[in-house]
């Protein structure tokens, strides 16, 4: 994908990530693959973006990354433990 976008627009001005999944458990609920899968997708896919676009960014001298998280980081939830932990600041 970063490289289709270089190969098109030549450079990489701002990366938003605001990706995320919900699936209500409560902790004694949820089943490890959903605390895996949450947390994949939710934290590891950011990084790896972050980790293809950044040398980009260097190499142009410039570009923003703007990652959205939610309040369910601060506050957390009894039916959303895995997804309050991967959004927490």
């Amino acid at each position: 994908m970063v490289k289709k976008v270089i190969e098109k627009y030549k450079k990489i001005d701002i990366l938003i990530n605001t990706v995320g999944i919900l699936r209500e458990y409560s902790i004694l609920d949820t089943p490890e693959i959903e605390w895996d899968k949450t947390l994949q997708v939710n934290l590891k896919s950011l990084f790896n973006l972050c980790k293809e676009i950044i040398p980009f960014m260097i190499k142009q001298r410039g570009g923003k990354i703007v990652n959205f998280s939610s309040i369910a980081g601060e506050r957390g939830s009894s039916l959303s433990v895995h997804y309050g932990s991967s959004k927490a600041l």
